[in-house]
């Protein structure tokens, strides 16, 4: 009981990141690593209560708001992957999280848009698997 209790009270939502990241005005001034103020290493973590695939899915609906946004620049989209990779706890490689970050919002954009993705998200993901490829080589070569 207790676990879940301190769950409700600290759970992020994909909004909440959204705003965090992006502001709530109406010219949008993007801030990647305002994503630390939610403290995901222990928010977000097992240890602290919080299920893997729950925390996987607040993550990867805010990857997936920001991938189909035309309004969010690709290098935009590559600064926020990368902050998301540094700071999402899990025990796997940055490159098996990044790709299955990656996988699972390109099956969820195929389920909200079909097949077609459209170029602009195209070329997001493709610069965000490979950034996911440079983490396989060396886990910290590229940070934000």
């Amino acid at each position: 009981m207790g676990n879940s209790y301190r769950f409700r009270f600290l759970f992020a939502h994909p909004d909440d990141i959204e705003k965090a990241v992006f502001g709530e005005g109406i010219i949008k001034f993007v801030a990647a690593e305002r994503m630390t103020l939610f403290k995901f290493q222990l928010t977000l973590s097992e240890e602290y209560g919080v299920p893997f695939n729950m925390a996987f899915g607040v993550v990867e609906e805010f990857l997936v708001r920001t991938l189909i946004d035309d309004s969010v620049l690709p290098e935009t989209v590559e600064t926020i992957f990368a902050e998301i990779l540094s700071v999402f706890p899990t025990n796997e490689g940055k490159s098996v999280l990044g790709k299955m970050f990656l996988r699972e919002t390109i099956q969820r954009i195929r389920s909200i848009r079909g097949k077609f993705m459209g170029s602009q998200v195209q070329k997001k993901i493709s610069l965000l698997w490979a950034l996911a490829e440079i983490h396989k080589a060396d886990k910290n070569l590229w940070t934000p």
